[in-house]
């Protein structure tokens, strides 16, 4: 798979996920019934690497972001390695 082949993947991924958030998050039933434990979303946080020899998956990462910024955390894109 090449790098352009895993971007326009990751793309279509990331805007299912962008619509499924928005979607949740404008139901207004549903955002009052969770929105106690809604802390945000983080998706990708690493670079794109194609067949990594490690690979480490987080699931929920927390309220660290919330509780140091006071708002919902929302990240659709890897990190860029410097």
């Amino acid at each position: 798979m090449s790098e352009d082949q895993i971007n326009k993947c990751y793309s279509s991924l990331k805007n299912d996920i962008e619509a499924f958030v928005e979607d949740f998050r404008a139901d207004d039933e549903v955002s009052r019934n969770v929105d106690k434990y809604y802390k945000g979303i983080q998706v990708f946080f690493s670079p794109l690497v194609y067949k990594p020899k490690v690979m480490f998956l987080g699931i929920n990462p927390g309220a660290g972001f919330y509780n140091e910024n006071n708002r919902p955390v929302k990240r659709y894109s890897p990190l860029v390695n410097n």
